[in-house]
């Protein structure tokens, strides 16, 4: 019995900075894996929101983590973007969500 061929549309992300795709291995985590850099350009790189199903338990019980981590990552860029230091707040907020940010 001969195989059948089918295609189907590929969803892909494209580096805002260099227009190329983004592939998997490209990315790294820059200041304790805060903020996401596209290795081949060197730009930060932001992935979109995953959307979660609200009704599974574990999930449920992880969105405040979830939630902070994302304001972290937002406190992190506007930092960045405008060559502020970060606070030793921050840090310490950041230390405390698992981010090594020294």
């Amino acid at each position: 019995m001969n195989v059948k061929e089918a295609s189907r549309p590929v969803t892909y992300h494209v580096c805002p900075h260099c227009d190329e795709e983004i592939q998997e291995k490209s990315t790294y985590g820059a200041y304790g894996g805060l903020i996401d850099v596209h290795r081949p350009c060197g730009g930060m790189i932001e992935f979109p929101e995953q959307v979660y199903d609200s009704s599974s338990p574990l999930l449920r019980a992880i969105q405040p983590h979830m939630n902070e981590a994302r304001k972290l990552r937002e406190e992190a860029r506007a930092y960045i973007s405008t060559a502020t230091p970060f606070p030793e707040d921050f840090k310490a907020r950041c230390r405390k969500s698992g981010y090594n940010v020294e």
